[in-house]
């Protein structure tokens, strides 16, 4: 018996063997990975170092203006230095990154991944050096054109307001981003724009926006802000950057609400201050 089982199982292994896989009729393939390939915003070719550092960076989150990459794990530690090597030369480099608003804007997010990760103590001193050297390289001068500046501000009729600030609005090592004012009679804008620095690594305060908030004064008080965002590869394509975002402060759709006021300006300053919690909390 043993032996005829044994003959048997011999004899029917090679058959199955010989069974082809069949994939159904209406299969269309296998659905793409979540956020490949890499966006194409500092370089058109996706697979540039330059977009694998940007997505390795900021990951699934690549619209944000923060990077999602809190804590590198031994792979992407290895993957960024790699990739910051293959952006110190040859046809792929930094000087390849051809286009001055990529370039800013590639400074200014380099110097903000470094900032975040050294404030959080996440990486060590190889990475964050090697960011910093790559940041500084991209140096020179950033271009400023009616492109840069939210589609509010390219009206008419606003005047740029200057204060203490509230400390949300303010440049530190969580946030690296530095922000103006502006005032008319209906209402205000908060625009938030990018930090690069020169080869010296002396800090620059850049015209490249990031967001915006547009508060209008209606009978009752401010309205809900509209928002702005810059996309990163619609500056690349030298198209218009900015994209209005779902109502409210940000994706959340989160109305700001401000505290009784009596004057215009007062209403302005409290709205100000709400927006400035918001982004605490965010």
């Amino acid at each position: 018996m043993r032996a005829l089982a044994a003959f048997l199982s011999l004899a029917l292994l090679p058959a199955c063997y010989e069974i082809k896989p069949k994939l159904p009729k209406d299969y269309i393939g296998s659905p793409a990975a979540p956020g490949w390939p890499p966006p194409a915003v500092y370089a058109a070719d996706p697979f540039h170092p330059a977009n694998r550092l940007f997505h390795r960076l900021w990951g699934l989150g690549g619209e944000s203006p923060f990077p999602r990459l809190e804590k590198p794990s031994a792979v992407d530690r290895a993957e960024i230095l790699a990739l910051l090597g293959a952006l110190r030369e040859g046809e792929e480099g930094l000087a390849s990154v051809a286009s001055p608003a990529a370039r800013a804007v590639m400074q200014s997010d380099l110097l903000a991944a470094a900032a975040k990760l050294s404030a959080a103590g996440a990486a060590d001193r190889e990475v964050l050096g090697e960011l910093a050297r790559a940041a500084l390289a991209l140096s020179g001068d950033a271009p400023a054109d009616s492109k840069t500046l939210p589609p509010p501000l390219r009206e008419a009729g606003w005047t740029e307001t200057t204060g203490a600030g509230d400390p949300a609005l303010r440049p530190s090592a969580s946030d690296l981003r530095w922000t103006r004012t502006f005032e008319r009679g209906d209402g205000s804008v908060v625009l938030r724009l990018r930090i690069g620095a020169r080869a010296s690594g002396e800090p620059v305060l850049l015209d490249v926006g990031s967001e915006a908030w547009h508060i209008r004064l209606g009978d009752d008080g401010p309205e809900a802000p509209r928002a702005f965002a810059l996309r990163r590869a619609r500056l690349l394509g030298g198209e218009d950057p900015w994209e209005e975002l779902p109502a409210g402060p940000g994706r959340e759709g989160r109305a700001i609400a401000p505290g009784p006021a009596q004057s215009r300006e007062a209403q302005l300053d409290d709205a100000r201050k709400a927006l400035g919690a918001f982004l605490r909390e965010k």
